[in-house]
């Protein structure tokens, strides 16, 4: 993936993180996002990345 792509990724990554909290900041609540959710996204995270780099070797 070029610089480009990568860069605006980012962009729209930080902008949706931006929009959840505005929406927060409205007492709009997402019930989906929660503490759970969040460490069962970092385990799989924990547990992907390095399959991706065995992966990526292969």
């Amino acid at each position: 993936m070029d610089k480009a792509k990568t860069i605006y990724i980012s962009m729209i990554g930080g902008a949706l993180g931006a929009l959840l909290l505005f929406f927060q900041s409205l007492g709009y609540q997402v019930e989906w996002f929660n503490e759970n959710t969040i460490n069962s996204f970092s385990n799989f995270l924990t547990a992907a990345v390095p399959h991706g780099f065995a992966l990526y070797g292969v």
